[in-house]
């Protein structure tokens, strides 16, 4: 008998957990990722090293194609010197199904547990179009946590596969389904009618078929239908002559409707159906959509309406959720005005006009609107205008300008200065005096409310010659005199200098 080895590839072997005639399991420990792991170890000659290399290379892709967690974990195989091929897989501590059955430690409510967790397992390999084509207790493994892990994908066919061929005879003839023996290529049927008959073992303690030989029992499950015990309910008898057909199209079209009708008819107390019922319509997997959907909806049932009122429901927790409503809404928002920015904000019309179009344009300033710039009248006043001047040609008489409302003058301002007048853009050109004309033979009097503005100046002595608005109309007008600093002009300017 040859000696076990101390080490298999990267694994230190710590003990040996079976074997058989073909190969033994060791545990063996992990030296770099530090865990345990379950390496079967295939002995014999060249030839059986071959396939147990292609067997374990295919329970390896098959392991890493399903990643379920119904589904037994390969690591990695390879073969080591002197001993023959290997393949580490996930250390299951437990029992496999065949064990406890024998044992007699599994009853009829721990059995379709197990079973509804081998229903994942397999639903998840035929949708990924692999058939395991090996189903029997032996190969579902049971953890002490109660959970089962599907193996040995080693004769699994899918549709790529080119290990096995039509024909061949491969799998345990107790469990291979009619049509399997017929010659007909394996199928998900066959793997349900496997599946059956690992229920009926679990349920009745019993197989359907039982004989002495290999071509015996072969015989029988082509022909003979299936040896059922009398001790069993005749509605759970109906359930199992249904899934053991042997016509693939008269079974059960799947595995969940099966164990829906196998749960219903077991000798079960109500409470562990309902329990089983409810593990059977549970999901692996989580639906995100429904799961929002769910929790929308459990969000909406606990609010409660406004002015209805639950006893034990207090303001500061409506005004939380109102608060928690007002910061999604503005959030929202924020995140429409980052993802859509300027295009469609440029198509609308600004809730908010610029600043910049609400300063007016600048406008050249014209002379009625220097005229209305209040000025400091100073005390002293111009010289009287020289005693004789040209004579103006007649000219017919124009209607005398309007002079600035006094109103506007009679606010006091500081006194500008040139910087002010450049700021107005006034030419320094329009500020020169004009020369007199006939239209201006008259001069209007200064406002009267520019002199109550000023302090009173003292009394000067008046000219001796008559204003010009005076004289009579027949004689001609005498020449205007230049218009003092500060005074009004008909025109409307004023002098500044």
């Amino acid at each position: 008998m040859p000696q076990d080895p101390s080490t298999i590839g990267r694994y230190k072997v710590l003990r040996k957990l079976g074997g058989g005639g073909m190969g033994v399991v060791y545990l063996a420990e992990d030296g770099i990722l530090k865990r345990q792991v379950a390496i079967k170890l295939v002995r014999g000659g060249i030839a059986e090293h071959e396939h147990a290399m292609a067997r374990f290379q295919r329970e390896a892709e098959v392991s890493a194609q399903l990643n379920h967690p119904n589904v037994i974990v390969v690591y990695d195989v390879g073969e080591e010197p002197g001993f023959g091929p290997f393949i580490a897989m996930e250390f299951v501590e437990g029992s496999d199904l065949d064990q406890l059955i024998r044992a007699g430690e599994i009853d009829a409510e721990g059995g379709l547990q197990a079973l509804i967790q081998a229903m994942r397992a397999l639903e998840a390999a035929h949708k990924a179009s692999v058939v395991h084509r090996d189903i029997k207790p032996a190969n579902l493994l049971v953890s002490r946590d109660g959970r089962v892990k599907l193996l040995d994908f080693g004769i699994a066919r899918s549709e790529d596969s080119t290990l096995t061929t039509t024909g061949m005879f491969l799998g345990t003839p107790a469990f291979m389904a009619p049509e399997l023996i017929h010659g007909s290529d394996a199928s998900e049927a066959t793997d349900r009618y496997a599946f059956s008959v690992v229920a009926l073992e679990l349920i009745a303690g019993r197989r359907p078929f039982r004989a002495d030989s290999t071509p015996a029992l072969l015989y029988k499950i082509i022909n003979d239908p299936p040896d059922l015990p009398d001790t069993i309910d005749p509605t759970l008898r109906d359930v199992f002559l249904k899934a053991l057909a042997k016509d693939p199209a008269a079974r059960f079209p799947d595995m969940r409707s099966f164990l829906s009708a196998l749960i219903a008819s077991a000798p079960l107390d109500p409470a562990a159906r309902s329990t089983l019922r409810a593990q059977l319509g549970a999901s692996d997997t989580v639906e995100m959509r429904r799961a929002r959907e769910t929790v929308a909806a459990t969000t909406i049932a606990e609010v409660p309406p406004v002015g209805k009122m639950t006893p034990g429901a207090s303001a500061g927790k409506v005004a939380r959720w109102v608060a928690g409503g007002g910061a999604v809404a503005a959030a929202a928002v924020a995140l429409s005005f980052w993802l859509y920015p300027g295009e469609d904000l440029r198509r609308t019309p600004p809730l908010v006009e610029p600043v910049a179009t609400r300063v007016p344009a600048r406008v050249e300033p014209s002379p009625t609107t220097v005229a209305a710039i209040p000025i400091r009248v100073p005390e002293a006043t111009a010289p009287p205008a020289p005693a004789t001047a040209a004579p103006v040609p007649s000219a017919a008489p124009t209607a005398e300008p309007a002079l600035p409302s006094p109103a506007v003058l009679t606010t006091a301002a500081p006194e500008p200065t040139a910087g002010a007048v450049r700021e107005a853009s006034v030419p320094r050109t329009d500020l020169a005096p004009p020369a007199a004309t006939a239209a201006q033979a008259k001069r209007a009097p200064a406002p009267t409310a520019v002199a109550q503005s000023k302090p009173k100046a003292k009394a000067k002595p008046k000219p001796e010659r008559e204003p010009s608005y005076a004289r009579p109309a027949q004689e001609p007008p005498a020449a205007k005199p230049a218009p003092a600093w500060g005074e009004i002009r008909p025109e409307g300017a004023q002098r500044v200098d």
